[in-house]
């Protein structure tokens, strides 16, 4: 990792990153990028996964892997490529997953607070352990869970429309 970056993710933030986009009307939605995860497309796609409004200020391709890392998504663009993948439109696997900032929000939401805890910047770039995620659902009643993210991940349709395993 980039001595740049490494200095960046320290860097101290009271607010996940957020992301503007324009919508067909041309208003600007902001979105808070509060999942994290990867996407497996080859190192000249990063501009391609900018256009579906995944936020790869943050990321880094990972040549062993073919993938990249540390891609960071609205809720609102996971549940999108969600959709996107489901219908065949969305060519590459990919899975998002709360932060650990997230999942430290949600429980200190659960807990009654309103206001969120300062965290470094990796701490919105790193995924929450999935254990401690299932542990929060189970804790927490269904109205509670309403307002939670779930993790998403998406395997593109093979031709004639079969997921891959």
């Amino acid at each position: 990792m980039s001595t740049w970056l490494e200095k960046r993710l320290e860097q101290v933030v009271h607010h996940p990153p957020r992301r503007s986009y324009s919508d067909c009307d041309g208003r600007r939605i902001e979105e808070e990028q509060t999942l994290t995860g990867h996407v497996t497309a080859a190192r000249d796609r990063r501009r391609e996964l900018e256009d579906y409004g995944i936020d790869m200020d943050l990321a880094q391709f990972d040549e062993e892997r073919g993938r990249w890392e540390g891609c960071l998504f609205s809720a609102q663009v996971a549940d999108m490529l969600q959709q996107l993948t489901d219908e065949g439109q969305f060519p590459y696997p990919f899975e998002a997953l709360p932060s650990v900032a997230e999942l430290d929000w949600l429980k200190r939401r659960t807990a009654g607070a309103e206001i969120r805890a300062l965290h470094p910047l990796r701490a919105y770039r790193t995924p929450a352990p999935a254990e401690k995620l299932a542990k929060l659902a189970e804790a927490t009643s269904a109205q509670e869970r309403s307002g939670m993210i779930l993790p998403f991940t998406g395997t593109p349709a093979k031709p004639g429309g079969k997921k891959e395993p």
